[in-house]
């Protein structure tokens, strides 16, 4: 949503939610993440609360068990599962250590979009898991589980940022916007239409968050630069192909069945002008080489 809707409208849309609920005027920019915090703190049961000063790299096992606890739930709902496991303190610091370094990477290559992940991300926290590299569930926003490889590279790591950031902001327009119309027909499998990053038939709303992640993984690999070997995510060219494909699978479901709202039709519709536009620019580029 970042590079698809800018950043000005992605912090127009934390200030509308934050206004709702905030005590004070938001004037500056730590109001407004105090302000998000307490809309966060009313929309969801997420125990611990989020505070507005607590740290960002999480390493107490009581909380992070406590947090799991949403993935969990989570998995009940989707055909995924995951298989997460608390480590040890050491463990934990030496991997979060590594999502520092790599927040600070980000700073330097795109600033702005890290200013955005520290307003919208109040909570990072390791656990191990064999299925799953980490991962966002909409019952916690603002909290990314990292899962993350020894064999990721630093790129990998930087595009796991950004794809989890991605899914948060999706949370949030959802939230602002409202995106589904009717959730029991989105869990018919015959309403599903093909993921983007996973390629296979999905629930409608993992779908679509897979189309956006798709779109901002690629965009920011236009702005730093073409990963050598990636492992998180495809090759560009693969990602951009089967995000075609999942346009127009969510068309042909969306023609015979009423899932979506206009917000989503409208999100979609740009995604595929940009991967289109791409498409075209990798065709001349090929054609000019």
């Amino acid at each position: 949503m970042y590079y698809l809707r800018g950043h000005d409208a992605i912090m127009g849309t934390i200030r509308e939610l934050a206004d709702v609920y905030s005590k004070d005027p938001l004037d500056s920019l730590a109001a407004l993440r105090a302000g998000y915090i307490d809309f966060l703190n009313q929309v969801q049961i997420l125990p611990p609360l989020p505070l507005a000063n607590q740290p960002l790299y999480q390493l107490d096992t009581d909380i992070i068990r406590q947090l799991l606890a949403h993935y969990e739930s989570e998995c009940m709902l989707t055909e995924l599962t995951h298989d997460m496991v608390i480590a040890d303190v050491p463990s934990m610091t030496a991997a979060l250590s590594v999502i520092r370094s790599r927040l600070a990477e980000l700073q330097v290559v795109a600033p702005r979009l890290h200013d955005l992940f520290l307003t919208v991300i109040h909570t990072l926290f390791y656990a191990r898991s064999m299925e799953s590299g980490g991962g966002s569930v909409s019952s916690a926003m603002g909290v990314i589980w990292c899962g993350h490889r020894k064999n990721w590279t630093g790129n990998d790591v930087l595009e796991f940022l950004v794809h989890e950031l991605t899914h948060n902001l999706v949370f949030l327009d959802e939230y602002r916007y409202v995106h589904w119309v009717d959730l029991e027909l989105i869990a018919d499998p015959r309403n599903w239409p093909r993921s983007a990053i996973l390629k296979r038939s999905r629930p409608m709303d993992k779908v679509f968050h897979s189309l956006v992640v798709a779109h901002e993984v690629l965009s920011f690999r236009r702005q730093v630069g073409e990963p050598i070997s990636p492992i998180v995510h495809p090759g560009s060219q693969d990602i951009l192909a089967n995000a075609l494909v999942t346009v127009e699978s969510i068309y042909r479901v969306v023609e015979r069945t009423p899932l979506v709202t206009p917000r989503v039709l409208e999100v979609t519709a740009l995604i595929e002008r940009n991967l289109r536009t791409w498409q075209q620019q990798d065709v001349t580029d090929a054609v000019c080489a």
